[in-house]
Formats: structure tokens, C-alpha cells, sequence
């Protein structure tokens, strides 16, 4: 479903490219996953000399950046951490570098951390594992998806250095689930499970079926999930994020 890094020292960012939503059963328990991959809607942003990677609630991460690209001159009227309407409280996860002296601005709900790397999301931890070895983050995200069953697609990616990039940013969150209803796949929960047209699978299982017709409806909890995502952000997390906001502003941009 999601896995971010950032290497300090190229210095780049990169993430994957898979969205997704869950299927629990009665118990709790995942059933499977509906995702898809190479939507247009990327994890990353650049936007005024600072380049912002995301992950939890696509719904958030869409008002986030539209947030962020109506060019606000302080934090007043920023959006939501949580989503108030969500019962699982899912939230975001958000990093912010400085385009121009690589520093890291923002790093909230970064939770896996080295000194010259962080990184996020579900496959998270294998990405640390790989770039502690091999020093390239596009490299540690292709890893991470090989070990990491929510993570996949393209490897998106901004170089700072030279500003190089693949991002795309030419999708929303409903063109992720208008493209996850006709063309997405769902994979059940077994370590063996292949990925199945969505199509497919609908004709066969009900809880399928009923997944179209939640997409269709609009209704639907898509992720880029990270652990830890259920956890309501303190007050404390949420202070340091609005000055943090308030010294890009400031000072950056």
C-alpha cells in the first residue's frame, strides 16, 4: 500500500505507486485488498521550492495538497490531520523538504529513521534495510515491494539535486477510484495470492461485488497506509506541524 524514503545524502525522494482500500471480515480480520497502481496520483509534490511526501488517508492527502497548491501564506485554515467521519481515525503521514538546502522540514509520523535516511509506510522498514546496503532509495522502494505485499507499482521519485523527476500529479482521488473500479486488482490475504481482476473477482465473490459498488458510491476508505495510521495525532504532534507550516511560510517559500 505505501512505501516512502527519503535519502539525505543524494539527495532524493522516492515512493511507490499503489493505493488501496481494505476488506475485513466479521471478525476484524482482512479479507483482502482492492488496489491499484500508476494512477497519476503520486505520494509526492513539489510546490513552491519544498517537496512534500505523504502517506494514510487519500482523502487528506487530496486536501492537503490542494491545500498546499492554493499557496497559503500560514497555517490558518490548514486541513485536518484525521478524518473526524473515519471510525478508524485513519490520518496522514507527512514529510517536507527544502528543495533549495535539503533539509528536512516536516518529518511527522516518519517513523522509521537512520541518519541519513527516513522512511514510511507499510514497507518502510525493508526500504531502510536495502539502502542500508546499496545507498540508493529508488532501488530500497523496489525492494520494499518485493517484501511487502501493500506496496507496489512504479517507483516515482525527485532528485534535488538537479530536480529531476518522473511525478506525474495529473490524477485526483476520484480518478484513483473510477481507475480502481474498472482496472484495479484484488489479492486475497494469503502470502501466496495472486492478484485478481477486479472484474473477475466480482463474479465470484459477493464481498467483491459489494466492493464495486462501494467505489461506485464514492464511499470508500482508500489508503496509502503506514503503521501506526489508527493512531490519533496528539496536540503536541499537531502544534509542532502548524509551526512548522508557519516557518516554511515564513522563510522558505
Amino acid at each position: 500500500m505505501t512505501t516512502n524514503i527519503y535519502d539525505i545524502t543524494i539527495p532524493k525522494l522516492a515512493s511507490d505507486s499503489r493505493w488501496s482500500v481494505q476488506k475485513k471480515d466479521e471478525f476484524g480480520i482482512e479479507k483482502f485488498i482492492c488496489y491499484v497502481d500508476d494512477s497519476g496520483c503520486d505520494k509526492i509534490i513539489s510546490i513552491n521550492g519544498i517537496s512534500y511526501m505523504f502517506a494514510g488517508n487519500a482523502l487528506l492527502i487530496q486536501q492537503w495538497k490542494d491545500w498546499l497548491l492554493s499557496n497559503p501564506d500560514s497555517s490558518n485554515n490548514m486541513p485536518e490531520t484525521e478524518d473526524s467521519n473515519n471510525p478508524a481515525q485513519v490520518n496522514i503521514a507527512i514529510c517536507a523538504v527544502n528543495e533549495k538546502t535539503h533539509k528536512i522540514e516536516i518529518e511527522c509520523r516518519q517513523f522509521n529513521k537512520l541518519p541519513e535516511a527516513i522512511s514510511t509506510g507499510t514497507g518502510g522498514v525493508f526500504a531502510l534495510e536495502c539502502w542500508e546496503i546499496n545507498k540508493d532509495p529508488c532501488r530500497a522502494i523496489n525492494s520494499a515491494i518485493q517484501k511487502d505485499r501493500y506496496s507496489g507499482g512504479a517507483v516515482k521519485f525527485i532528485n534535488l539535486s538537479d530536480m529531476s523527476h518522473n511525478l506525474q500529479n495529473n490524477a485526483s482521488l476520484a480518478d484513483i477510484i473510477n481507475l480502481m473500479r474498472e482496472e484495479g486488482f484484488i489479492m486475497y490475504s494469503s502470502k501466496q495470492a495472486a492478484s485478481i481482476p477486479i472484474s473477475d473477482a466480482a463474479k465470484n465473490d459477493p464481498d467483491v461485488l459489494d466492493m464495486v459498488n462501494t467505489l461506485t458510491s464514492g464511499n470508500v476508505n482508500i489508503c496509502a497506509p503506514y503503521p501506526g495510521m489508527d493512531t490519533p495525532w496528539s496536540n503536541e504532534e499537531k502544534v509542532e506541524l502548524k509551526a512548522s507550516f508557519d516557518r516554511i511560510f515564513r522563510h522558505v517559500q
